[in-house]
């Protein structure tokens, strides 16, 4: 078994305007698989508590982990956060071994 890290994130975003917590969640959530499967990441649990509240447990490298966290912080000005936290613990993941 390979060690990787699990990262735990949750992101609230502020609401502006009527309806837009729908866009949000379509194009962010969009936006948050796209950059994991760039990044190589997996998805452990993907869970909106609300249309302004999602949270985001991910397994991986620590770097990468760090990437998509530095991703969720800068995301682009038209999703408004309101606030990202974090941690990271520890994850057994299984690593397929070639024959």
């Amino acid at each position: 078994m390979e060690k990787h890290k699990k990262l735990h994130l949750h992101i609230t975003f502020k609401k502006r305007v009527p309806f837009e917590e729908l866009l949000r969640k379509f194009l962010y959530n969009i936006s948050i698989r796209n950059k994991l499967r760039s990044l190589g990441l997996e998805s452990t649990s993907f869970v909106n508590h609300s249309e302004l509240y999602l949270e985001l447990h991910v397994v991986g490298e620590k770097e990468k982990l760090w990437e998509m966290v530095k991703w969720a912080k800068n995301a682009p000005a038209y999703f408004k956060l309101n606030e990202i936290t974090f941690h990271f613990v520890e994850a057994e993941v299984p690593v397929d071994v070639p024959a």
